[in-house]
């Protein structure tokens, strides 16, 4: 069974923010039209209690159900065994025009993010969990920094994000207040990742003019890594060898049939990330080995 937390206010495309997150439990796998069913949120608490918690945030242009998919596939690869629990996180990041609609779904993934470290703080939810790590594809990276960085110092164990659509200064300037309160932070980047490249300068352009402060000239935290590096204590760059090459959508499994299997490599650096067991992509400076 897989637990998830969804912040849309309907399961159909176009859905916006839900008021109040709710959680669910769904039997995971691959069925074609899953079917995830609502938990109180003291129930949803009682399975998080005494656990090591796993959040996994998908990205932009993913609808719901290819969500419950993605997210499924993705803990049954983690494979985190005892004393851990996988939670899904769904949020409203529905793709209607390319570029067109960015401003406003990276203005709705910090509101998500927002949103969900308000709901895992409420000591019936997440109060009894011992910590949480995330691990986030492109946009939803900035669900992930705007949970972290609204968490107690000490909550957040650690964080991997991969392909992820922000600015590559952002752990220093933005949101650093995430990179203070959070343990190791990993950066799994590509100059193979052609999304990144051409249409994150154009959609974050628009996104500074709309509503971010942050700079409309810097580059994607996912094709270049943290910038300056390193960025700062705690946070590592892991630029991905150009072969095999990491598009954008190499890092998160599918929502349906084999693809890229890229991703399971993704899936096991953030496993031993957040377990301490060393890394995929080796470096020598490596605090937690």
């Amino acid at each position: 069974m897989t637990l998830y937390i969804s912040l849309r206010n309907r399961a159909g495309a176009g859905a916006g923010l839900a008021e109040f997150a709710d959680a669910y439990v769904g039997p995971g796998g691959t069925l074609k039209k899953p079917t995830i069913e609502r938990l109180e949120p003291r129930d949803f608490g009682d399975r998080l209690a005494g656990k090591q918690v796993v959040l996994a945030v998908h990205g932009f242009n993913v609808s719901y159900q290819s969500g419950v998919h993605v997210l499924a596939r993705l803990e049954a690869e983690m494979a985190l065994g005892e004393g851990w629990v996988f939670v899904g996180v769904l949020w409203p990041g529905d793709f209607w025009l390319p570029v067109v609609n960015y401003p406003w779904e990276a203005d709705d993934a910090v509101r998500s993010g927002r949103r969900l470290a308000r709901f895992l703080e409420r000591p019936e939810v997440g109060g009894r969990a011992q910590a949480f790590s995330f691990l986030s594809h492109s946009l939803g990276a900035r669900v992930v920094l705007a949970a972290a960085e609204r968490l107690p110092a000490g909550r957040t164990r650690a964080i991997c994000l991969a392909a992820a659509a922000a600015d590559d200064n952002c752990l220093v300037a933005g949101h650093n207040q995430a990179r203070l309160h959070s343990g190791p932070i990993t950066v799994l980047s590509s100059l193979k990742d052609k999304t990144l490249f051409l249409a994150y300068p154009l959609g974050d352009f628009f996104s500074d003019a709309v509503y971010d402060q942050d700079s409309p000239w810097k580059g994607a935290l996912g094709r270049y890594g943290a910038q300056p590096e390193p960025a700062a204590p705690r946070v590592m760059n892991f630029p991905i060898p150009d072969t095999p090459a990491y598009d954008h959508g190499d890092y998160y499994p599918p929502a349906s049939g084999a693809g890229n299997v890229g991703w399971r490599k993704v899936a096991e650096h953030a496993r031993r990330l957040f377990r301490r067991e060393g890394q995929v992509w080796p470096r020598v400076d490596d605090p937690w080995a």
